[in-house]
This record gives C-alpha cells, sequence and structure tokens, in this order.
C-alpha cells in the first residue's frame, strides 16, 4: 500500500512539473513574441520617420528611458531621435518640463491630464514633429498614494494632435515596464500608418483617394 501511495504521489509531482513547464515555456514564447513584434514596429517606424525627415522626442517618468533605450538601439536613430528626458520624480517633471506644480497637485502625477502636458512640454524642449511621453504606477505600492498600482497613461503628440491612453497592468514590475514600453511603441507605430490628416503618409506626399495631398498634419 505505501508503494502504491508513493507511486501516486511521485505521478502527481510529475505532472505538475510538466504543467509548470508548460506554463513557462508559453511564457516565454508570449514575451519572445511580444519584443519580437516591438522591435519589428520600431524598425518600420524609424524607416518611415527617416523618409518623412520627421523627428521624435520622449518623456519618460516609469519606464525610466526604456523608450529611448529601444529607440537608438537601431541603426540610424540619431537622424530622427532628438533626445529624451527621464522624469521619474515630481520636482523633476516641474523643473525640467515646466509642468504646473498646481496642476500636479490638482490632477496627481499619474493622470491623463500630466500625461498630455508632459507630451506637450517635451516636444517644445526638443522641437520634435512627435513626442511620447508616459506616467503611472508599475511597482508593489502607489508613488502618489492616489492611483493604483499598475495604472499607466501615455500621451503621443503627432504633429501638434494629442491622444492620451490609459492602460492598467496587473504583473510584475519589471513585466509592466515593458508592458508599458511595448504599447507607447506600438501606438506611435499606429498613429504613423493612420488617415493621411494626422500621419506620416501626408508628410510624405500621400494623397488621399478622390484628390488632396501633400502639406502637413493636423
Amino acid at each position: 500500500m505505501k508503494i502504491f501511495n508513493y507511486v501516486i504521489f511521485a505521478s502527481f509531482c510529475v505532472l505538475n512539473a510538466q504543467s509548470s513547464q508548460r506554463d513557462y515555456n508559453e511564457e516565454l514564447r508570449y514575451q519572445n513574441d511580444a519584443i519580437n513584434k516591438m522591435k519589428k514596429e520600431i524598425e518600420e517606424l524609424s524607416s518611415k520617420l527617416r523618409k518623412a525627415n520627421m523627428t521624435i522626442s520622449v518623456a519618460e517618468s516609469c519606464t525610466g528611458g526604456r523608450i529611448a533605450s529601444n529607440i537608438v538601439s537601431f541603426e540610424g536613430a540619431s537622424e530622427f531621435f532628438l533626445g529624451g528626458v527621464v522624469t521619474y520624480s515630481t520636482p523633476s517633471k516641474i523643473r525640467i518640463l515646466n509642468i504646473d506644480k498646481k496642476r500636479i497637485e490638482q490632477y496627481g502625477v499619474v493622470s491623463p491630464e500630466i500625461a498630455k502636458d508632459m507630451s506637450n512640454a517635451v516636444k517644445d524642449l526638443f522641437g520634435s514633429d512627435i513626442s511620447i511621453s508616459i506616467t503611472g504606477n508599475v511597482g508593489s505600492k502607489s508613488g502618489d498614494g492616489l492611483s493604483p498600482i499598475g495604472q499607466v497613461f501615455i500621451s503621443i503628440n503627432f504633429m501638434n494632435k494629442v491622444d492620451v491612453w490609459k492602460f492598467n497592468f496587473n504583473d510584475d514590475r519589471n513585466t509592466n515596464i515593458e508592458s508599458a514600453v511595448s504599447k507607447a511603441v506600438s501606438y506611435t507605430h499606429l498613429r504613423a500608418h493612420e488617415t493621411p490628416e494626422h500621419g506620416v503618409c501626408r508628410r510624405l506626399g500621400e494623397k488621399k483617394k478622390g484628390g488632396g495631398g501633400g502639406g502637413g498634419g493636423g
């Protein structure tokens, strides 16, 4: 009877280990797919911006410079990437980006309003055509004590058309950061391929169906 119980227990341990390995392999494949997708999007975005003779800048808080790091990992980044700032603390947002302290007190540092202010400020700072900003709470506790853990706001100023997106990530700190970087790159990539009124295609001189063309975006 003891031998039988041991066999059952051993079989259970083996099955459990196999299941854990499958879960790990699946998670690893998912992460690799996400990384490869982001690399492809950056490469396509880089090519599009170079051809359009457009520039980009970034203002990062919770991602600590990883968006900029991913952009400059590709050769030729100096042709379109003007620079970035890591305004991790509230005082740095005020000093470097000139974000209004009263607005931070009113809306909170992790908010769509401040994300938008950051993208506008960094665009003006570097004089770029496009800017990305990101602010959020990615760690094990809320940095500002107001917004929930995992909440991130990304703002993109694309030729003076500004949008803000809200995300809620539920993984560990590092995974949340990587997810936020991926979303920022992905949304900028999508913006570069959208309608002629606001996308890079208009800067490239592509025409809308039925006429029109050329000129700057919205």
